[in-house]
């Protein structure tokens, strides 16, 4: 039992941890060397920050680079063309031949072409590299734009995780006999249902979702076995004091103990709502319990019996005088006491997910619970009217009521922030 417990909490765990949504880092240089980080939450709008990361850090970069060198080379030949156009107007007083003068004079109207020219290419190209650095600030922009969003959101996630809950539940489910019920009695399966409200700590731990919840709740369940048609030999002896061979037979017994408890869970929860995503929880816990009412078991069925003498070799049946009879109510020629304990200790594991609703502080839940009680749920006592009847004649709690309870949970979450 501990060895089944201790393994669907290792599981569970680790599905939880696994489970529950991470902040992961983008990290990039630009070719300038420049390094840029982007936290975001998986899953949400990572496409969107790789594409502005790319244009921003590769494509856009390189062309402000590619167009500063341009615009650098340009001023660097339109200052070279200036100072070749002073010394061009240095020669022109100093000559004194008409064609000298005319043959500086040509070479000074080419460079003068030549500025205006790499002059009008510098003012475009200073033009274009203005326009690239616009657009890299607006890149820029949206993707601190991007960032402040994601610290909102991590705001409105860490929120709801750190805030205590107010929970109503209810469970329907199967009641599965164990060893209470053996050989020939047949076990059957029977519903139970819970409904409880529940307070939820806030997360006890800032790195770890982890919270302690307790309420309070009603339990209903129910037992049934069954003795299909047949026959039981014992050594017997009749109303006279002589020995016999007492010849049973059953008829088909039925047998139905339905239970009602008073209950106060107590778990520890893996895992709180989250008002803006689906998120995963699991429980394990102790329910101790309180029994109320007064139960006792309720059956109907027939049974008959004859006596055989071997000494004589004879089968005497109908002679009540002797105690044998045919078909004789069991349950009420025969009364089964039931005593069923006061209180209980139940053990229960639960996984499932909140899915919350938008615009409200209500989250539902929903998810598979497993019960087992660690105490014996009660005993039977069989009192036979003075006949020796077989072992087992009765098939309910025979070693002590322990039965499996797996149930699907539904409910609503109350976050108080």
């Amino acid at each position: 039992m501990k060895k089944i417990f201790l393994i669907l909490f290792t599981l569970t765990f680790a599905t939880t941890a696994w489970a529950q949504t991470q902040r992961s880092t983008l990290r990039g240089k630009t070719k300038d060397g420049k390094t840029l980080t982007v936290q975001y939450y998986q899953g949400t709008v990572e496409d969107r920050i790789e594409s502005v990361k790319y244009q921003l850090v590769d494509e856009l970069q390189a062309e402000i680079k590619s167009k500063q060198t341009v615009v650098n080379d340009l001023q660097y030949q339109l200052n070279k063309a200036n100072k070749q156009i002073e010394q061009l107007n240095s020669q022109l007083k100093q000559l004194n031949s008409p064609e000298e003068y005319a043959a500086v004079n040509n070479q000074l109207a080419e460079k003068q072409e030549e500025i205006s020219q790499l002059s009008n290419q510098l003012d475009s190209m200073v033009n274009e590299l203005n326009q690239a650095q616009e657009e890299n600030n607006r890149l820029q922009a949206q993707l601190d734009s991007i960032q402040a969003s994601f610290a909102v959101q991590s705001q409105k996630k860490d929120l709801p995780e750190k805030t205590p809950v107010v929970g109503i539940e209810a469970d329907l489910g199967a009641v599965l006999l164990g060893t209470s019920v053996i050989a020939p009695w047949v076990k059957e399966i029977t519903t139970g249902m819970k409904a409880a409200v529940y307070f939820g700590t806030a997360r006890l731990s800032e790195s770890f979702p982890i919270s302690v919840e307790a309420g309070v709740g009603f339990r209903r369940f129910s037992m049934a076995a069954h003795l299909n048609p047949c026959d039981s030999i014992i050594n017997f002896q009749d109303n006279d004091h002589d020995n016999c061979n007492a010849l049973y037979t059953f008829g088909k017994l039925n047998e139905n103990l339905s239970l009602n408890y008073i209950d106060i869970p107590i778990r520890i929860c893996i895992g709180q709502p989250v008002k803006d995503r689906v998120s995963v929880y699991a429980k394990l816990g102790v329910t101790p319990s309180l029994n109320i009412g007064s139960p006792s078991i309720i059956g109907n069925g027939t049974y008959s019996l004859k006596g055989h003498y071997p000494q004589w070799n004879v089968t005497l049946e109908n002679i009540e005088e002797l105690g044998f009879f045919s078909n004789h109510s069991f349950y009420e020629d025969n009364s089964v006491e039931t005593a069923i304990n006061k209180f209980n200790l139940w053990g229960n594991l639960t996984v499932g997910a909140y899915m919350p609703l938008k615009a409200a502080p209500i989250v539902i839940k929903a998810g598979f619970k497993l019960d087992y009680p660690i105490l014996k749920i009660g005993s039977t006592t069989f009192k036979d009217n003075g006949i020796q009847l077989p072992e087992r004649h009765t098939g309910l709690l025979q070693n002590g009521g322990r039965v499996w309870i797996p149930s699907f949970e539904i409910g609503i979450v109350y976050t108080l922030k």
